[in-house]
This record gives C-alpha cells, structure tokens and sequence, in this order.
C-alpha cells in the first residue's frame, strides 16, 4: 500500500485570552429564557467564537498596516464589505478627489480589472472565492469562573426614570478568567504550490502584488509581524465596550507544527 502524501504543513501556536474587565461574546437569544443576552456556550461550556478573534485580529492587521505603511499603496487594507454596502463615511475612508484615503478599496474579491491584487488582510484570512492562511479557533474557558448575570436598564433624562422597556438581563464571564485555544498557521500548501510569505504565482484571477517588491522571511519575521504581535496587541473584544466591558490580555506560544 503506497504512502498517503501529506497536503499542508501547519504551524500551531496557542493562544490564550485573559479578561481584564468584565467580558461579553454574545450568542443568539434563547426565546425560551428571559435572558437578553446570553453568552456563547458550547456543551455548557464558555468560548469566544473563531469568528470573533478572526474578526479582532483582522481589525488589529488593518490598523497596524494604515498606521505604519502609509505610504505604501500595495498594504493598505481593504474594507472587507461589497462597494454596494458600504456606507457614505466608509466610502470616504477611500480617498476623495484624488486624495488617498487610509483604506485601498471594497473588498478585494470585488475589485474590477484583471488580475485582482489582494491586501495583505485578504492574503491572510482570505477573499470571495480564495481562502487564507490563518485559521482562527474557538477558545474555551480553562478555569473555574461561572457565567454571571447583569441585570440593566437605561434611564430616560427628560423624566429621570428607567426607560419603558429597556429593562434587561445580560450574561458576563468576570475579570480573570482564562480562554485558550491553538491557532492554525499554513505554511505550505503541497498541492496548490502556495508558500507562506511568498506570492502565489500559481493564481490566474488574483496578484498578490503587496509580496512581490519585499523579501520577507515567512518562518520568521513575516508571522511574527503580522500575525502573532497583532493577535497580541488586540486590546478588546466582544460587546458592550463602550460600557467597559471586552478588555483583555493575548498571548501566544508556538505548540509545533502538524502535517495534513
């Protein structure tokens, strides 16, 4: 019998969240529980969603590039979003009247001309129609702290009483708990001969042009810059921010690497 051959090789890294305030990662209401809103579980058990680091840390890259590669057109991010969809103060972020703005376009997959040229934020947690390298996982709380319930309202300032209908019960994870999970890296990808850190000249439809003028090692300086400092710079998460809650601490450690 012949020897399956291996089709990615992955890089693992532990990731772990430490709240810092009271913390919320919302879950769709139960309209059998009174209950507003609840917070994610699975099997009873308290996690962040991939979906909701994925969305962090992507926030997180974004800001890192508008901030420290201004003046390169090639890494400004996209706004992940149809130009249909975006807002009138999204489309401003654009640029206006032949002034560039921090933001190089709509989302890359929507791009009109041949080939489409992917920011780095798409390069990494993908496009419409081609995937990334980074697969975020679910973190799960490791400790023993339990789902606490907040009871609010919000008081009306013309008549100085609670609000007709604004009473409500909220689901919270209290300050010092622990979620942790392992972060999925792409290093290569044998059968679609794609690399990390190099471009994929294999793609007909796409260009990854912020790659091609920079010789950035992929095993090294590359993640490190912007995957795993941005996962550590991620400063909040999750809702109810604006009333001090989603303050937290990232860490991460390499844990080896995989073959599938």
């Amino acid at each position: 019998m012949s020897e399956i051959k291996k089709n990615q090789q992955i890089a693992l890294y532990t990731v772990e969240l430490k709240t810092t305030s009271p913390f919320h990662i919302g879950a769709y209401q139960d309209p059998m529980s009174d209950v507003n809103s609840p917070f994610t579980t699975l099997s009873g058990v308290p996690v962040v969603q991939g979906a909701s680091l994925k969305g962090a840390l992507r926030a997180q890259l974004e800001e890192y590039l508008i901030l420290n590669y201004p003046s390169d057109t090639a890494m400004k991010p996209c706004i992940p979003a149809p130009w249909n969809n975006l807002s009138k103060d999204e489309r401003a972020l654009l640029g206006q009247k032949g002034q560039p703005g921090p933001y190089r376009g709509s989302s890359c997959g929507e791009q009109r001309g041949w080939p489409k040229t992917l920011c780095p934020t798409c390069y990494l947690f993908g496009a419409q129609g081609l995937v990334g390298f980074v697969r975020a996982p679910y973190l799960y709380l490791v400790g023993e702290e339990e789902i606490e319930e907040v009871y609010e309202n919000r008081r009306d300032r013309a008549s100085n009483t609670v609000a007709s209908g604004a009473n409500r019960t909220l689901q919270t994870i209290p300050q010092g708990a622990v979620f942790r999970g392992t972060l999925e890296v792409i290093l290569h990808d044998h059968i679609r001969k794609w690399t990390l850190g190099q471009p994929r000249r294999k793609l007909q439809s796409y260009r990854d042009e912020w790659l091609e003028p920079h010789g950035r090692d992929p095993q090294g300086d590359f993640i490190r810059e912007f995957i795993l400092d941005r996962l550590e710079a991620i400063p909040r998460m999750g809702g109810f921010v604006s009333k001090g809650f989603g303050n937290v601490e990232m860490k991460v450690t390499p844990a080896g690497e995989k073959a599938v």
